[in-house]
């Protein structure tokens, strides 16, 4: 379901959304703009725990 993130207090944090659908996901495509290092290391677990799965 999309949603607008807005980083106001009582909306759901982009990572904790992330994580959660990547969580649940048959398949991930990912485009990126930009992003950070350390965005990538609060993600590399799930990211790693997908791409494992082939």
């Amino acid at each position: 379901m999309p949603s607008q993130f807005t980083a106001g207090k009582g909306s759901p944090s982009l990572l904790s959304e992330l994580r959660r659908e990547l969580a649940a996901c048959d398949e991930v495509d990912i485009l990126v703009s930009f992003i950070t290092h350390s965005g990538v290391r609060r993600l590399l677990d799930i990211l790693q725990s997908a791409t494992a799965m082939g």
